[in-house]
């Protein structure tokens, strides 16, 4: 079985960084989700032995992808930035808005880690608020 307990321990910190009290999760614990203020999920899973992700999910954004100006400012978002693990702006096959990062499960430092979820989450709430 994987040691997950680097995952379980980054999880753990971010949940208590957005002042969650989360029980320990179980040793084979793949995957925790959330829902950030009923607008969208956000999702932090292991990929293999080395790597896992943070997420989130907003949903179908129809009044983006039906305008070209929306869509070029939320293209923007996919601009190189200082954070290593770069976030990325995509559609998954639901054409469902996904603001992702891909990390290592070792060795990575908590306030890197922060950072980045910070800015998946702004980048969200930037997405559902553009009109």
């Amino acid at each position: 079985m994987q040691d997950l307990s680097p995952f379980h321990r980054t999880a753990m910190m971010l949940l208590r960084h957005i002042g969650l009290d989360a029980p320990q999760p179980a040793a084979d614990q793949h995957t925790f989700m959330l829902t950030i203020d009923s607008r969208y999920s956000l999702s932090l899973a292991v990929i293999d032995e080395t790597d896992w992700y943070l997420s989130a999910n907003t949903g179908e954004l129809p009044h983006i992808t039906q305008n070209n100006e929306l869509l070029q400012k939320v293209l923007k978002l996919n601009t190189l930035t200082q954070l290593s693990g770069q976030p990325v702006i995509s559609l998954n096959e639901k054409n469902e808005w996904v603001i992702w990062s891909r990390l290592s499960l070792n060795g990575t430092e908590d306030s890197h880690i922060i950072e980045l979820f910070e800015y998946i989450l702004k980048s969200a709430d930037y997405l559902l608020d553009l009109h």
